[in-house]
Parts: C-alpha cells; structure tokens; sequence
C-alpha cells in the first residue's frame, strides 16, 4: 500500500484526504476480493479467511459429503431391488406356465403332447434355476453372504445328479417306492379273518406311505362293528355280525406323506358320495367281508398310483430343496427302498447340493446384505434361495407331478 502520509504532509487540511484515500484503497481491495469470489464461487481461499465461520463451512462440506454418499447408496439399492423384484416376478411367472402346462396335459394319452410339454417344463425349469443365478454389478442375489458364489446348480445336475450325487429325480423315485410299498397299497395292509376284515398300518414308526387317522372310523353299516383306528401299528376293524342294507356306507380318514388327508367311503351296493367305493353283499357275512376288502384294496391301489404318487413327489421334492452344505437332505434308507421303514444317517447316500451359497441359520436371509441408507438406518435386503419363499418354487412346480417322469406304468 502506498505510504499516504507521504503523499499527503500531517497538515489540519490533509485529514480528510488521507482518510478518503484510505477508504478508496479499501474498497479496491474489497472489489478485487469480491470479484475473485464471483469468478471461483469460493468465499475465500482458505479456511482461515473464513473466521468465525470456517467451523460450520467445514462441518456442512462434510454432511454434504455424506449425504452424497447415502444418495449414491440409496441409488444402487434401488437397482438391486428393482433387479430382485424382477427375478421374483420371473419365478412366480414361470411356476405358473409350469402349473398350468401340467394339469394341461393330465388325461392326456398322446405321446406328441406329452412330449411337448415335458420340453415346455424343462425349458421353463431351466429359466428358473436361471432367475435364481441373477446377478447385479458382478454379485449373486441368491447367494446371502457369499455374494461371489453361485448358489444353485445347473438344471441338469440338479434333476439327474452327476455321476456320484442323486439328483432329485432319484431321489423322488426312491421317496414314491418307500411310500407306495411292494404291495401298492401305500404300506398298508389287509386281512380276513373269518367275517372281520382288518385295515393296518405296515409297522410302527414307519415314517413312510399312508397312515391311518384315529377317531374317523364312521359311517353307518347295519350288523357290522367297527373297532379303532388303534393299536400299534394303527389297525382299524369292521366285524360283520351279519348282512347290512343296501346303500349303508363305512368311512375312515387316512394321511398321505404331505400331511393332506382323504375319505375312504365304502358302500353296500349304491354309492352314497362320490368318493365311495361300491362292493357287494356276498352270500354270507364271510363273503360279504372278503367283497369289502377287496373294494379296500381296489381303493388303496387308486390312492397309490395318484394321490399317493403325488404327495411323495412333493414330500421328496420339499426334501431334497431343503439341503444344503452343511445340512445335506434326508434319504430313505436303501436298498430296498419299497420296504424301508427308515431314513439313510445324515450323509449317508451321497446327493446333489443344489444350493452352494450361504446357509447360517443363525442370520436371517434378509440380514445377509445390508445398505445403509441413512445415519443409524440400513436396509435389509439379502436373499437366499435357500429361502422358504424361493426353495417353495420349484417344490410347488413338482405339487402335480414330476414333469420329466412318464408316470405310473
């Protein structure tokens, strides 16, 4: 700055100039500063000419910094979600042409039909192990924590095994054996003795084929006296006295392997429902008896190629879904299996692990990623296929029947 006094000798009349010069120089060094405020969008070039006010500048460049990083998290959330969401909607989408492909083709003896949808389901089964692999920037959806691991295996191995580990489609057969018996009355069995035919469970404990429910023996038959569902194993009785009317009924509840049950109705020449089964009245109560257990077998043998094969489809296809590393899925003991009364030890019976990712059961699926969204608020948002919701998918797909396997022969 230029020395004033200088310019302008101490005299009473100079005051005044030196303060006007003073006060001209100020400004000029405010404009510069103003200027190079207006130019660079900066108040100053250093926190220090900032006084006061370089704390809160400081504190507000770095909530802006955090808020930016949020926003940015938030944003890839988004496109997960909106990936996941996607994939979800692919699998129901995909269950449901399953589905309906299926019950499409049942009745149906042609072999160019059943042909085509046999590639309809394996095409679309295909998709599904597919949506289950998705990917976003380079992570699995499916996989919980093991964000870089595939988590399901390829359709193929999956149903047909690799050489050393049972695929499910082995594992269903064996499962429809041990439920369905060497007999094909589903593991029950039937005698007569004299007028009194018997309707048993096969053994104690047996965790396979049709059970028999207690308290549902009913119906009413004249002359006939009907004992249980009892004991051990479970075994229900119908002593005939003597002859009952025409169109008296007998019923009793049995449980198939998936838990659902059904009515067995058995009536004395006209049918009384449509689930009964017609026998005859013979010409003793001896042949009337002998009539009554061969409609009980003709029954069970109904039940055993439909019902039967189904649930043991889906009780094998929930199974086998429901194995992983470190809990690999229960096997029927075996060979033989159609006699089996037991499961394989855990491990036993090398399987296909279908799902490779992450199964900790002490993590919750969804806590398996989390995006924090906010100061002390993250979102869940981790899968596993592993997950009731995505293993249910392909076990629904199997709830009518194995598409890949021609059916009872």
């Amino acid at each position: 700055m230029a020395n004033i006094n200088a310019t302008f000798p101490f005299s009473a009349g100079n005051i005044r100039q030196q303060n006007h010069a003073r006060s001209l120089v100020s400004m000029r060094y405010q404009l510069d500063d103003l200027s190079r405020q207006l130019a660079s969008g900066r108040r100053s070039e250093t926190y220090g000419g900032l006084g006061d006010q370089r704390v809160s500048s400081l504190t507000f460049r770095n909530q802006t910094g955090v808020v930016s990083g949020y926003s940015a998290v938030i944003d890839i959330t988004d496109v997960r979600l909106q990936v996941m969401t996607q994939s979800t909607n692919e699998l129901r989408t995909l269950t449901e042409k399953a589905r309906s492909v299926m019950l499409q083709t049942r009745g149906t003896g042609g072999y160019p039909e059943i042909t085509s949808a046999v590639k309809q389901i394996q095409a679309q089964f295909e998709q599904m192990v597919t949506s289950l692999n998705n990917q976003h920037e380079g992570l699995y959806l499916y996989s919980g924590r093991s964000r870089d691991v595939k988590p399901v295996v390829d359709a193929n191995t999956l149903m047909l095994g690799d050489g050393t580990n049972a695929g499910l489609r082995q594992v269903v057969d064996e499962r429809r054996q041990a439920d369905l018996g060497v007999t094909g009355l589903g593991r029950m069995t039937t005698a007569l003795v004299a007028s009194t035919v018997t309707l048993s469970e096969d053994a104690v404990g047996n965790p396979f084929g049709i059970k028999l429910v207690p308290g549902t023996a009913g119906g009413g038959m004249s002359n006939v006296t009907v004992t249980g569902p009892a004991g051990a194993p479970l075994a229900v009785d119908f002593a005939f006295t003597g002859q009952p009317l025409t169109g008296e009924r007998l019923t009793v509840t049995v449980r198939l392997p998936d838990g659902k049950t059904t009515n067995l109705g058995f009536a004395v020449d006209t049918a009384g429902t449509a689930d009964d089964t017609v026998f005859s009245l013979g010409a003793t109560p001896a042949g009337t008896a002998a009539n009554l257990q061969a409609a009980i077998t003709s029954r069970l043998t109904s039940i055993g190629q439909g019902e039967l094969r189904a649930a043991s489809g889906l009780i094998a296809a929930q199974e086998f879904f429901s194995g992983s590393a470190t809990n690999p899925p229960p096997r029927v003991a075996g060979p033989p299996f159609n006699t089996s009364v037991a499961y394989a030890a855990p491990g036993l019976r090398p399987t296909v692990i279908w799902y490779k990712g992450d199964d900790d059961v002490l993590v919750a699926a969804r806590d398996t990623q989390m995006a924090e969204v906010d100061t002390g608020t993250s979102v869940s948002l981790g899968a596993r296929g592993l997950d009731d919701c995505t293993r249910d998918v392909p076990c629904r797909r199997l709830s009518a029947g194995d598409p890949l396997d021609p059916g009872p022969v």
